[in-house]
């Protein structure tokens, strides 16, 4: 076998494996769940992160969550982070948060903020990397008079390849900047939501979009719902999306329409 099949075939192997997703985790936090982390992640301690192999899993489509402070995450993925005060900060759940984690009870922590922050200031198209992503929030740090001066808890979708090298597509990077894990929360709550987020990244199809037009109700009147998912898989996937309405004095949801929809391997 010539040394360009084998990599043809190596490329093969890639495309059709299972993603995977990489938890880059607090050495502490780590040694009080270590038993209890959900099926389905490869634990990477965070003293011995080897930055470029995480890049070329992400690269190709795989999925990581980060859990302590920032220092170490890789250039490449676009991300940033910043001080938003030096004290221990009030955290809350962001109500348009991606992940459904349920009630979460967190104490005051000293955090840092995810941004999206370019390798250089102006890249230069189809020269340097350039990342097509979304920075979702999923906590909200909170100052003394209640207002959100950071996302120590946030998602970084990469929702279409990068410009130049067609890398990240559909890749998902989970960041929770706390300096200290435990301080902030339970051993037991980061379980709740590390299976939140297995319970995300497992599932076969996606949901990444779901949005919708106001109406006031008159008569006649009609509003747009549009959602928009992602198959992470090799293959094509049949799959029915429900769409419900409660009206102002309705006490229960009503079904108005559902639609099938097959979205081809790793599309939307």
């Amino acid at each position: 076998m010539t040394a360009r099949w084998f990599a043809c075939l190596l490329l093969l192997v890639q495309s059709m494996a299972a993603f995977t997703t990489h938890l880059v985790i607090d050495d502490a936090l780590l040694q009080a769940v270590e038993r209890e982390i959900p099926a389905g992640f490869h634990v990477i301690p965070k003293s011995s992160l080897n930055a470029p192999v995480l890049v070329d899993a992400l690269a190709i489509g795989d999925s990581c969550v980060w859990i302590g402070d920032p220092s170490g995450v890789p250039p490449d993925l676009w991300v940033g982070s910043f001080r938003p005060a030096k004290v221990p900060l009030q955290i809350t759940s962001a109500s348009a948060s991606p992940l459904i984690t349920g009630k979460l009870t967190f104490q005051k922590a000293t955090v840092s903020s995810a941004y999206i922050k370019p390798v250089t200031d102006m890249p230069y198209h189809n020269v340097d990397e350039e990342q097509r992503a979304n920075l979702e929030p999923i906590l909200e740090a909170r100052d003394r008079f209640g207002n959100v001066i950071g996302y120590p808890g946030a998602m970084m979708r990469y929702y279409a390849p990068s410009l130049v090298r067609h890398r990240f597509s559909g890749s998902e990077c989970y960041l929770f900047f706390f300096d200290k894990p435990l301080e902030a929360m339970s051993a037991g709550e980061w379980i709740t939501l590390l299976k939140a987020i297995a319970a995300r990244t497992n599932g076969a199809v996606r949901f990444t979009r779901l949005t919708s037009e106001y109406a006031s109700y008159g008569t006649g009147e009609r509003a747009r719902i549009t959602a928009r998912l992602h198959n992470p898989e090799a293959k094509a996937l049949a799959t029915e999306v429900h769409f419900s309405l409660k009206g102002p004095r309705d006490k229960d949801f009503r079904l108005i329409d559902k639609l099938r929809r097959i979205p081809d391997g790793r599309s939307e």
